[in-house]
């Protein structure tokens, strides 16, 4: 695994943090030399349990996907309206998690229909 690549999504009061294993072994010391009382995460993974995380797709491959434009399903991102990951300057999306918002959503583009992937 490697860990300048490896990516760990945290959730927190203010939504969703990714931070690289670097960052998150760091974080982890500072608190420590701060005194946090609270348990760090296991961040520790074997292969089965990273091939269980939702595979992330930008806001393109959704548009693709379902039919939609880009441009409307980030600025139901910006408005915390549709589940997202941000990571770093970047919004990725877990495609079973547009598809609930899409088929609960009432102002869906009415040409938004899923596509087959060949």
């Amino acid at each position: 695994m490697n860990a300048e690549r490896t990516v760990v999504v945290l959730s927190s009061p203010y939504g969703p943090i990714a931070l690289t294993i670097d960052q998150l072994h760091s974080a982890r010391a500072r608190a420590n030399e701060l005194g946090a009382d609270a348990p760090a995460p296991d961040i520790e993974r074997d292969d089965a349990s990273c091939a269980e995380r939702p595979h992330l797709v930008d806001a393109h491959e959704i548009a693709r996907r379902f039919g939609i434009k880009a441009s409307w399903i980030l600025q139901r991102a910006r408005e915390r309206r549709v589940p997202c990951v941000r990571i770093g300057k970047y919004v990725r999306f877990d495609i079973d998690d547009v598809r609930e918002f899409l088929a609960e959503m009432p102002d869906r583009p009415a040409d938004s229909v899923e596509t087959s992937l060949l």
